[in-house]
Parts: structure tokens; C-alpha cells; sequence
């Protein structure tokens, strides 16, 4: 057994070091859309099996294979499942009953009984990205920011200019949320006197478990988190 285990492991890594195949996930990727979600209390970027089968069917990147029917793309969607590079889940239970009643939730998945296997007519079943990227990237981003902190510690050495747009910059950004704070705040009061509680602008603008456009929406409702403890 422990035989036949290590042979299955070395195939999976031999086609984890396929960089043809490995150019062709890094691509999908970089385009496919997702949406932001949390499983095993981590944030990870979801999406459907139909979402990527269209993907990898519609494409036009040189990086990703031309597939002459849908048996390949559905091979090709399985190899990155059994690779460890998507991994397959579904809906939480509280997600699942805040969805039927139409409100916006938070996504919260949780592992299919079938982790490491694809189905694009399973309509209940979504997908997330277990691969990070390209560490080339990573490390490229890793060396900007050292430089970019070197760069803030030697701001007495700046020139004037500089100085003088990042003042202005700073200044508008705080001037800006500080006001969108006090009128949600405003808001909030003037919907609770009025019996309309919980309600605010921007329910998820301070949320940092979402993506930056998901915090401006709803433009006006309740946050995820409070209508999941509601729920809960």
C-alpha cells in the first residue's frame, strides 16, 4: 500500500513539474475571475466549474492549450484538482440559508467529500485556488516592499516636491474616510431613532476580510458579519 501511495505522489509531483502545464495554470490563473471567499478560516478565491469550463473553452491566451473538445478541458480541469492546485468545495450551511433569502453573505466554504475531483455539472459545488502564483511575482513584490520601506525611512532626504505631494495625498485620504466615517455614523443614528436599526452606508467598508470593490457593497444595507451573527 505504502508502495502504490509513493508511485501515486510521484506521479502527481512529475506533473506538478510539467511546465507546460504549469505555464497553462499560472495563465488561468491570472484571467479567470473569481470571487472572494473564506475556507478553514483563511480568505481564498473562488469559482464555479461551469465559470472555468467556459473559460478554458472561449479562451484566447498562447499559454493555454487549444482544446479540441469538452472531454480535454474536463481532463485538463481534473489534472489541476489531483495536482493540488484547486481544490473542490460547497456552501456552508449558514451561507446556503442567507442566499435563499436573497441577502448578501459572505462566502463560507467548506471541503466536498470529494476534494480533488471536478464535476461541471454539479451546479452546488465551488472551486478554489490552493496554487499561490508565480513566486517569481511574489518575490519581485517581496524585494518592492523592502524597497519601498527603505525608501520611507529616508524620507528626511527627500526633495521638496515629494515631500510636499505625499503630504497633500495623505492629507486627502484622511480628510476623505474620516468624513465617510462620521456621515455613515450620522447615518446609522438618524436609521436607529427611527427603527431601522442596523442599517449603515457602506455596511463593509471597514471589512478586511473582502476584496477592496467588495467593500462598497452594498451602498446601503447590513454588513456580512452582523447578518451572520444574526443568523448564527
Amino acid at each position: 500500500m505504502s508502495k502504490k501511495l509513493s508511485a501515486k505522489q510521484k506521479e502527481e509531483n512529475e506533473e506538478i513539474q510539467d511546465p507546460k502545464f504549469m505555464k497553462a495554470v499560472d495563465r488561468v490563473f491570472a484571467k479567470l475571475q473569481t470571487r472572494v471567499a473564506v475556507f478553514d478560516e483563511d480568505r481564498a478565491d473562488c469559482f464555479t466549474g461551469v465559470k472555468l469550463f467556459n473559460f478554458l473553452k472561449t479562451h484566447k491566451h498562447k499559454n493555454i492549450p487549444k482544446f479540441q473538445n469538452d472531454e480535454e478541458i474536463i481532463e485538463f480541469a481534473n489534472r489541476m484538482c489531483l495536482t493540488g492546485l484547486v481544490g473542490r468545495c460547497e456552501l456552508s450551511q449558514i451561507t446556503q440559508k442567507l442566499m435563499k433569502k436573497g441577502e448578501e453573505t459572505r462566502l463560507i466554504l467548506v471541503p466536498h467529500k470529494t476534494f480533488n475531483t471536478f464535476d461541471v455539472n454539479d451546479k452546488y459545488s465551488v472551486y478554489i485556488w490552493i496554487y499561490k502564483g508565480s513566486q517569481t511575482s511574489i518575490k519581485f513584490m517581496s524585494f518592492g516592499l523592502i524597497i519601498g520601506t527603505i525608501g520611507i525611512c529616508l524620507i528626511k532626504v527627500w526633495p521638496l516636491w515629494l515631500k510636499i505631494v505625499v503630504y497633500w495625498l495623505s492629507l486627502t485620504m484622511l480628510v476623505t474616510l474620516s468624513s465617510l466615517i462620521i456621515i455613515r455614523l450620522v447615518l446609522f443614528c438618524i436609521m436607529w431613532t427611527f427603527g431601522f436599526r442596523g442599517l449603515w452606508l457602506f455596511p463593509n467598508l471597514l471589512n478586511d476580510e473582502i476584496s477592496f470593490f467588495e467593500t462598497f457593497k452594498p451602498v446601503f444595507g447590513k454588513g456580512i458579519n452582523d447578518e451572520q451573527q444574526q443568523q448564527q
